[in-house]
């Protein structure tokens, strides 16, 4: 039975689900199914927010925080955003990025000074970045040339959806799809002429390389190659984009700083790129790529660590709420109870469920076709009970839309997604005591 759905309004909310899982140069941290938060790894100055002291080889709470909806993970800093768009932060502060007032670092979390309506946050090596609910940024920490231990607007931003702190540039993405940059905290940000139709972006916190998903589920890379991070097959820097060699069906794109590049597809399977001296590409090696190659014994995965100061090992949601984990674990950044170094990766013990939605798993229970589309979808599933929801979630975790059917078993839906900008989606079901989602891209 065929039936179609216009989509005849937006809803949008000014809370952004943000990223669930972060690692730092030498910590994770991760968000719970409670909206409460944990971390592992070095904790010498606080970054785990439980007090400090020691490297935690398995996760610990992080003291004081519910409400939790994303966290970010610096060199030794660490950020979460609560859902009252308040954002908190601990750990080392010498430069002002923990944004409290002060350069005095912090063990336990502080609220970050005169923040409100906060939807996404991002940090750098020793800076941190902030999106509001009005399109604008402000920054904290090093800018490039001083300290700013307060918050401040970054001038000349507007319009923005998506922010990525870098080592030492940072990028912004613009409702009209276009890539701006600028020196962390300070300068004029500048337009990156060669892009457009972008959908995701990534900086790296480490050597200078980043990253850019087009809504043609592509990948764009452009700066330092040293180690094959651009994903082209060489190892010759790039001053301009260039498309990342082997890939389509790109949904997410991490730059990390060691310096490697992750890819998730949208059938759940996650590739990479770079420097893989410490195992972080998971591939069972310690050998550099120039051209992306699948990560070992990997599936399901909805969520990939988000750029900032991740240098030797990377992190991996799964559909079920598990985290995965590969690289380096001197100080027990992946979570294992050990500081074993693992080529592949292995699963993070002692941690609570972590959110995620189901969506590698039910693909023989809903499909979308074609995809990516300008128009319509045609969304098959099979339904358990009669009232299915289905709900359209931005890339920020923004509803934009919901509408509730009457189930019958096999069903398909034809959904009019003309209106919807160019991007990324998450079509979500909920069946019952069922939840599945699965990505779609409006080209």
């Amino acid at each position: 039975m065929k039936k179609l759905y216009p989509l005849i309004f937006i809803i949008i909310t000014t809370q952004a689900i943000g990223q669930r899982i972060a690692s730092g140069n030498l910590h994770s941290l991760f968000i719970c199914a409670d909206s409460t938060a944990r971390g592992c790894g070095a904790d010498d100055v606080g970054t785990l927010g439980d007090g400090g002291g020691f490297d935690k080889l398995s996760p610990v709470q992080v003291n004081g925080l519910t409400r939790v909806i994303a966290v970010a993970a610096g060199d030794d800093h660490s950020l979460f955003l609560k859902n009252d768009g308040t954002v908190w932060s601990c750990g080392q502060n010498q430069k002002g990025q923990l944004g409290d007032g002060t350069m005095v670092g912090k063990s336990t979390p502080v609220q970050v000074s005169s923040l409100a309506g906060i939807i996404a946050v991002s940090v750098g090596r020793d800076n941190s970045l902030f999106l509001k609910n009005d399109g604008t940024v402000l920054g904290c920490g090093y800018n490039g040339n001083t300290y700013d231990s307060i918050p401040v607007q970054i001038n000349g931003l507007a319009g923005i959806v998506s922010i990525s702190s870098g080592g030492v540039n940072s990028l912004f993405l613009k409702n009209d799809s276009t890539v701006w940059s600028c020196l962390n905290n300070s300068s004029t940000p500048i337009k990156i002429n060669s892009l457009s139709g972008i959908v995701d972006i990534s900086a790296s916190a480490g050597d200078l390389h980043f990253l850019a998903l087009k809504n043609d589920s592509t990948a764009w890379a452009w700066g330092d190659n040293q180690f094959g991070q651009l994903g082209d097959g060489t190892i010759v820097t790039k001053p301009t984009p260039v498309k990342v060699n082997s890939l389509s069906s790109i949904v997410a794109v991490s730059a990390g700083g060691a310096p490697h590049s992750l890819f998730l597809k949208s059938n759940g399977t996650v590739w990479g790129c770079g420097n893989n001296s410490n195992g972080q590409l998971g591939d069972g090696t310690i050998i550099d790529k120039s051209i992306p190659v699948q990560i070992n014994s990997l599936s399901g995965i909805v969520e990939i660590f988000r750029g900032g100061s991740s240098y030797t090992h990377s992190l991996f949601l799964k559909n079920d709420g598990t985290v995965w984990a590969c690289g380096s674990n001197a100080h027990g950044e992946l979570g294992d109870g050990t500081n074993t170094k693992r080529l592949t990766p292995i699963q993070v013990t002692n941690l609570c469920p972590v959110l995620g939605v189901e969506e590698n798993s039910i693909e023989n229970v809903i499909s979308i076709f074609p995809n990516p589309s300008s128009d319509f979808i045609n969304v098959n599933y099979k339904s358990k009970t009669s009232q299915v929801q289905f709900e359209i979630i931005d890339v920020l975790g923004r509803k934009v839309t919901s509408f509730n059917l009457q189930g019958s078993g096999s069903e398909e839906e034809q959904i009019n997604i003309s209106k919807l900008s160019r991007g990324v989606y998450l079509l979500k079901v909920t069946d019952g005591d069922l939840h599945f989602a699965r990505r779609f891209v409006k080209d």
